[in-house]
């Protein structure tokens, strides 16, 4: 698998710093004390594909897995540190972690995209892959396909690029003796943005699939496709909107940084990264 250098990419995503290990949650005296309940979901785009009429090139997209490793979670002042794996095509929202938590507000949130490692555990992922995921240190790995007019192209991508979410905008709130429960929501579209700072960008397969017809033509589009696809070709691809000094010129890199732009909170909400 290729690897790549993610420096001029962290140098335009100015990602927070790690956050910190389980704690332990205290009484309010005011308050009293309920549970936070932490979920995570890929909501249908991930689960069920994403159809044609969502990409601005008619392309439609299917997930067979779509795994992604979380790290340090901050919710209702405490902290958390699962470190597992989950693969967001099984059908969810799934249990991420539990305790119990202050009455008042969930928010602000934090969480991470965390490289894998030994000390991950494994939740729902294949056994095969898991494994690989550990090996390589990837935080996301996604496989699936894409079809158009007849034509189909397959992709397998594992990323090594890790991400922290701040001031996630939870919307729930602990009450004294209840629960409330708070979704970390990846929107697996969104790694086929248009753009880098644009929230509202279309999505878009085409020039993806023709870094595979630039390359062997096999069907099956590679990172190494996706980094040849570099230089002038890329630069001329207008839609793509990549601020200046970015340093990336490829569509490997490129979707690389479209990674820190998955994670978001109760659905909608946005994080800072």
């Amino acid at each position: 698998m290729l690897r790549t250098s993610h420096l001029a990419i962290l140098m335009i995503l100015t990602l927070a710093g790690a956050m910190g290990a389980t704690g332990t949650a205290c009484g309010d005296d005011d308050g009293g004390v309920g549970t936070v309940e932490v979920e995570v979901w890929g909501e249908e785009f991930i689960e069920d594909g994403i159809p044609a009429a969502e990409l601005e090139d008619g392309w439609a997209i299917t997930y067979d897995a779509f795994v992604v490793t979380l790290g340090a979670i901050t919710a209702a002042g405490e902290n958390f540190a699962p470190a597992q794996s989950f693969d967001l095509t099984q059908p969810g929202p799934l249990a991420v972690a539990s305790g119990p938590a202050s009455a008042g507000p969930i928010g602000p949130v934090g969480y991470s995209l965390a490289l894998a490692d030994n000390s991950t555990a494994n939740v729902n992922v294949d056994t095969t892959l898991f494994g690989t995921m550990v090996s390589e240190g990837w935080s996301v790995y996604v496989k699936g396909s894409a079809t158009k007019d007849g034509s189909t192209v397959t992709f397998a991508w594992g990323f090594d690029v890790a991400v922290d979410y701040v001031d996630c905008h939870a919307t729930d709130d602990v009450s004294d003796g209840d629960t409330g429960t708070v979704q970390l929501t990846i929107h697996g579209d969104h790694l086929l943005y248009e753009s880098l700072v644009d929230h509202d960008a279309g999505l878009r397969f085409g020039a993806i699939a023709n870094a595979d017809a630039n390359g062997d033509g096999d069907g099956e589009v590679t990172p190494a496709e996706l980094a040849a696809f570099s230089g002038v070709d890329f630069q001329a691809m207008d839609n793509y909107n990549v601020p200046a000094g970015s340093g990336i010129d490829n569509l490997w890199d490129y979707l690389s940084a479209q990674i820190a732009t998955l994670g978001h909170i109760d659905g909608e909400g946005h994080c800072d990264f």
